[in-house]
């Protein structure tokens, strides 16, 4: 073989062999001096099983890869390729153009000394999509189908999301026992089974009939025994098979992809553990060790490929507003691109990340979720959020969801200009002997890094923050008070022309009147708001706990100082700040004027303090309406309180329905033990509400705000209870996957749109027969070829059991550490050091050889059929003639 390279192959191997069961990757590079080329050929050996890894960022070239490693199993000599069959789990549904030969690379090709051609290639789709291909035009050639009676009952829980010691759990395994004794079962025998149970609550038994019923919609199980695909139609010698899950590529669908990859690699485990063992019997009676004969096997070693719903109202939040699903789906169909809040588990923070991809699901059996805040969202049953335990489950089975505590800022720019000129009519100042714009904040410089932020969105420099220690001297009702502390601001003289002609005010705001611009009055409600807002996170008090009860709280007032000369100015600045309340549906109590400080120039001031009516729905409507701009510290408190009222207030209501009710029933001549069973609520209240006339208040127990919001809020993140889950008939439901943290937040709630089938922390319904192939699939000759964008994110195993690594360009510090984790016991150079030096050419990577313990620099062959996954552009490219 010479000066060629040959991958995952062992000397012994490598003499017993020769050139035979190896299969072309592509050349390795070669640096002279300043210049990098190409060189010796590199050759990967598939005579034995291996797992490859293949890793790289999105867009490097990993679905390439896959598609180069499973062209090459069907193109060796057919006394090697009869005896090796290859099945992609195509997740994205782009391998099906290997049915067609590589035309637009054809002079590329030629540089390599290599021709386009076509390969056997067979196409399997779910059977319950085979037409809506066929109407697409996609060349496919089977149906496919799942037998449900060789799922195991944690097959069923894991897909739907549930815990194991769930009551719906508990019915479906009790259910599934009973049924084994079929020797078929379809999805509809289970619903019956279901239905006969007489230990369930007729609410828990509608959770499991609901669940199975939105599993019907999958079109993924067979209604007979002989409409089941078996595993040699799967799996033929010489043949690659796809199987296109990419129609299950969205939130909920996210469990039948992993139901699919585990039922089968369990499958084609066990048969070929079966055919091993003949294989071994013909072996010991031959003398011979048949996996190095040419014969053709009875069953062929398998090469195994795997590449990495929301109603139509649902909001979304985008990093311009809050937009509904239907419409982003629309829109991003017709070209427009959008970037929506996310939350970094890793990172512990928010941030907006770009949609890769919209779905229209059809119509589907949906439900709505109600929380104790009385929020409420509508999805499938199996739609997954993020819940207190740290993972994502099905929306049917958790107790409580995660919604973020966080504010959206949006980019818009009359929005970003209301919000600027409500913070200068605080903490801002516009300085006519600097011609300069200032900004000061309350000693967390990331409110003043929004504000840098807002500003450049406009176009607008300013300079770095500027922190000091300061010392003030406050003389209030004749006493003097020393005030130290840390003072933080920026300037910028680019924004002064512009904002001081819409603030109408320069100068120290407590010498000269001030004025609400016309242009504020004269804007939307959204505008209003953000001024508002970004007022209240200067000269606004933040809600607090009242001493007087465990539930109660103080008034919310916003206050500001002018010299007393200024009184009849002040208080018409006063009224102008009401009217804007108002505007926005807030009242206001009182205006009210205390006394203020002396100052070093003489002059005294007063304070003006506006106070917001104290009632439960007021104070509600403005943290929800208004809230908090600019001001860390406040907007986190205000979003805590909002969420605290809103469910005292939804629980109030919520008991005043019962007692109605229970009025009614009393009207119908029931006693109180009656309707205490009927309404299933404790007696004694039924009694104090229709005999003694009480009003249906909150409960003793219900918890202070400090108590509430310990036992929810971690990592600004609430978890709100269930109140409950109901049936909401049938929708058009929506999906929309997204880069990097695979989540977003919809109606507040934190949902996922993850595909990985082998996660560092959790468990999918593929995760156990994945894990059994990485770690025994050698013996009995199975192989996995696996793809993912975040090494350091994958399951351990995947990463001590890899014997061959190709990784494309990756970036991220825990992704190069993962990769080095693997070679550290043999190399001592860095990862990131060779993946520095590599050419910035599509197909670079590098190869990690456990056999030789060698990391070589190469660049991946161009391919002999069509390439499905290459991503699309905005422009043609020029036809060479």
């Amino acid at each position: 073989m010479g000066h060629n390279i040959i991958i995952g192959r062992s000397e012994s191997d490598k003499i017993s062999f020769s050139d035979r069961g190896l299969i072309f990757l592509g050349r390795g590079y070669v640096k002279m001096g300043q210049y990098t080329s190409l060189s010796n050929n590199f050759f990967m050996d598939v005579a034995r099983s291996h797992v490859v890894l293949v890793a790289g960022k999105r867009g490097a070239g990993k679905s390439y890869t896959l598609g180069v490693i499973a062209e090459e199993l069907s193109n060796l000599p057919k006394s090697t390729s009869q005896n090796i069959a290859s099945l992609i789990f195509d997740t994205m549904g782009i391998y099906w153009t290997m049915k067609y030969k590589n035309e637009k690379d054809r002079d590329l090709l030629h540089e390599w000394n290599l021709k386009g051609k076509t390969l056997p290639v067979k196409i399997f789709v779910p059977h319950g999509y085979y037409e809506k291909y066929l109407e697409k035009g996609i060349s496919i050639d089977e149906k496919f189908a799942l037998d449900p009676s060789e799922l195991k009952t944690e097959d069923w829980i894991i897909s739907f999301g549930l815990d194991i010691t769930d009551p719906v759990s508990i019915l479906i395994e009790r259910s599934m026992a009973e049924i084994r004794e079929k020797n078929f079962f379809g999805i509809q025998d289970i619903i019956d089974k279901i239905n006969e149970d007489k230990k369930s609550l007729q609410e828990i038994k509608n959770g499991a009939i609901g669940l199975f019923e939105a599993a019907k919609t999958w079109g993924i199980f067979a209604d007979a025994k002989k409409g089941a695909t078996k595993i040699e139609d799967l799996v033929s010698g010489g043949k690659t098979t796809v199987l296109d899950l990419s129609v299950y590529n969205s939130v909920g669908a996210f469990n039948v992809r992993a139901l699919v990859i585990g039922l089968l690699s369990r499958k084609i485990f066990n048969q070929r553990m079966d055919a091993r063992r003949e294989e071994e019997i013909k072996s010991v009676a031959k003398g011979l060790d048949l996996m190095a004969e040419e014969e053709k096997r009875d069953y062929p070693l398998v090469w195994i490929f795997i590449d990495e719903c929301l109603a139509g109202n649902t909001e979304i939040i985008t990093d311009k507003a809050h937009t509904p699903i239907q419409e982003i789906v629309n829109r991003f169909k017709k070209g427009e691109k959008f970037n929506v809040l996310g939350y970094d588990k890793k990172e512990n923070k928010y941030g907006y990340h770009p949609v890769l991809n919209v779905y229209r699901k059809g119509k589907r059996k949906v439900i709505k979720v109600t929380t104790e805040t009385g929020r409420e969202i509508t999805c499938t049953p199996e739609h997954r959020v993020l819940t207190s335990k740290g993972c994502f489950a099905s929306a049917f089975s958790v107790n409580d969801i995660a919604f973020p505590l966080t504010q959206h800022y949006s980019t818009d720019n009359k929005l970003v200009e209301a919000r600027i000129l409500g913070h200068l009519f605080g903490d801002g100042w516009v300085s006519n002997k600097t011609k300069s714009l200032g900004f000061s904040g309350k000693s967390n410089k990331e409110d003043l890094e929004k504000i840098r932020t807002d500003l450049s969105k406009l176009g607008f420099k300013s300079t770095n923050i500027y922190e000091r220690k300061t010392v003030s001297e406050i003389n209030h009702k004749g006493k003097k008070v020393v005030v130290k502390g840390t003072s933080q601001s920026f300037q910028s003289t680019g924004a002064y022309k512009y904002f001081k002609e819409k603030a109408g005010f320069y100068g120290e705001k407590a010498l000269h009147p001030t004025k609400i611009p016309d242009s504020i009055f004269n804007a939307t409600d959204k505008e209003k708001s953000e001024f508002l807002a970004a007022l209240m996170g200067s000269d606004g008090q933040i809600i607090t706990r009242a001493n007087n009860a465990k539930g109660d709280f103080n008034a919310i007032r916003i206050s500001f100082n002018k010299i007393e000369t200024l009184e009849k100015e002040s208080f018409e600045f006063a009224e102008q700040i009401k009217k804007l309340f108002e505007d926005l549906g807030i009242k206001i109590s009182q205006i009210s004027k205390k006394e203020g400080n002396l100052r070093k120039d003489g002059n005294k001031t007063i304070k003006i303090v506006i106070t917001l009516k104290k009632d439960i729905q007021n104070t509600i409507s403005f943290l929800k309406r208004i809230g908090y701009r600019y001001c860390s510290y406040k907007e986190l408190e205000g979003l805590k309180w909002l969420e605290y009222l809103k469910t005292r207030l939804f629980l109030r209501k919520e008991r005043e329905k019962i007692k109605i009710r229970a009025l009614e029933l009393k009207s119908k001549g029931l006693g109180k033990t009656k309707i205490s069973r009927e309404l299933n609520f404790p007696e004694s209240q039924i009694r104090d509400w229709i005999y003694n006339k009480h009003s249906p208040g909150l409960p003793k127990s219900f918890p202070s705000f400090s108590k509430w919001t310990n036992d929810r809020i971690k990592n600004d993140i609430l978890f709100e209870r269930i109140f409950k889950i109901e049936e909401a008939g049938k929708e058009e439901v929506y999906d929309i996957s997204i880069d990097n943290v695979h989540n977003f937040v919809s109606n507040g709630l934190i949902t996922h749109n993850c595909h990985e089938f082998l996660p560092k922390e959790g468990k999918t319904a593929a995760t156990e027969a994945l894990i059994q192939l990485l770690r025994e699939g050698r013996q009995p000759g199975l192989s996995l070829v696996l793809a993912t964008q975040q090494p350091g994110q994958i399951h351990r195993d995947v990463m001590t059991q890899s014997d061959i690594v190709i990784s494309h360009r990756v970036t991220s510090a825990p992704d190069l550490e993962a990769l080095n984790q693997i070679m550290q016991s043999y190399l001592l150079e860095s990862i990131k050091q060779y993946m520095d030096e590599l050419p910035s050419l599509r197909g670079s990577a590098i190869i990690l050889d456990d056999n030789s313990e060698r990391i070589y620099p190469m660049k991946i062959r161009p391919r002999f059929t069509w390439h499905g996954g290459e991503a699309p552009t905005a422009v043609r490219a020029e036809k060479k003639l």
